[in-house]
């Protein structure tokens, strides 16, 4: 069996709790705005050459 549909089968339609709970506590991290996160992967991408902004060929 193809390994991703195994684990995917072992899931079994049930979806999994994820947290940041322990590394927010322990580490005493807060993770990075969502909004700040996508637009400044955006800019990097731009500035990398790898896409170029909407409206510019």
């Amino acid at each position: 069996m193809e390994p991703a549909l195994r684990d995917a089968a072992v899931l079994a339609g049930r979806v999994p709790v994820i947290s940041n709970a322990k590394a927010r506590s322990v580490l005493d991290w807060e993770p990075r705005d969502v909004t700040r996160t996508v637009l400044d992967t955006a800019d990097s991408l731009i500035g990398l050459g790898l896409v170029t902004p909407a409206g510019k060929p």
